[in-house]
């Protein structure tokens, strides 16, 4: 159920999943049809999560991002956001209302 929940969100900001990995851990890789990966914990709450990826979307670092942009976005750690971009140099943590976000090379 929440992992239909977090697809039927992502559909509706237009980014579509064609893949879905889970592990024993309770984490989930969605694989996005335009390219990146989202990795979330399935222990969390749907709309706690897609509150976190918008957040970081709407920050001043982050407001082109977009499927394909990205290798991937990690959800993993509540409202600490990683965001791997690709061929990206490392950026300072950027702080947001409720997100924190790093970039990692």
């Amino acid at each position: 159920a929440v992992v239909m929940e977090l697809m039927d969100s992502l559909v509706s900001l237009g980014w579509d999943v064609y893949h879905i990995e889970l592990d024993p851990t309770g984490d989930a890789y969605l694989y996005l049809v335009d390219g990146g990966e989202l990795k979330v914990n399935l222990t969390d709450e749907p709309t706690v999560i897609i509150e976190n990826l918008q957040t970081v979307l709407q920050s001043d670092g982050f407001k082109t991002l977009e499927p394909g942009a990205f290798a991937y976005i990690d959800l993993r750690f509540g409202n600490k956001v990683f965001v791997n971009e690709k061929g990206a140099t490392p950026e300072p943590e950027v702080a947001s209302t409720t997100a924190s976000t790093m970039v990692e090379e």
